[in-house]
């Protein structure tokens, strides 16, 4: 019986290197993100100083892996650690709580080995994480239209395994 909202900040094309750097105004290269006026991560904080501020918030999920693949375990999870800072310093919510989904194309290659380890050390590496919605066996055209988005089935998948992976106690234990 907790009335929950879900905002959606999430970009298309955007990795959690650019998220993190964004975060601080730092530069990178994107065919579309300008680091200069902060994107990705600006649209994300105007949503938080905006309107999240005014009604209060339980926790972040965060979906990040299916772009990371390219990025190295290190930068993965210390770009994940910049954006989490910026947006407890953002929200003065320094235990704010950030769920981590099991997030990226599926599979035993190279790329995703990566992308899985680094998820497992954001959980350990950064405080107040928690383990969020296991979405990696969400795979193929059933679920993600170009193997890497996804489709109506998919995000009805991903909505209730992001439902079964928040226990009643997540709500009464998150600030």
């Amino acid at each position: 019986n907790v009335p929950v909202r879900i905002y959606n900040t999430g970009i298309g094309g955007s990795t959690s290197e650019q998220w993190g750097l964004s975060a601080y105004g730092l530069p990178f290269q994107h065919p579309f993100f300008d680091w200069k006026g902060r994107y990705p991560f600006y649209l994300y904080e105007k949503r938080l100083v905006n309107e999240i501020s005014k009604v209060g918030l339980r926790g972040i999920l965060v979906i990040h892996g299916e772009n990371d693949g390219l990025l190295s375990e290190n930068t993965i999870v210390e770009s994940t650690k910049m954006y989490i800072q910026k947006t407890r310093d953002l929200l003065d919510a320094p235990q704010l709580t950030f769920s981590i989904a099991k997030s990226n194309t599926g599979g035993t290659s190279e790329p995703i080995m990566k992308v899985k380890s680094a998820q497992k050390r954001i959980l350990t590496e950064i405080k107040n994480t928690v383990v969020g919605a296991d979405l990696e066996t969400l795979t193929g055209e059933k679920y993600r239209w170009d193997g890497i988005h996804f489709n109506s089935l998919g995000l009805e998948q991903a909505a209730i395994r992001w439902d079964e992976s928040l226990p009643i106690s997540y709500f009464s234990q998150t600030t």
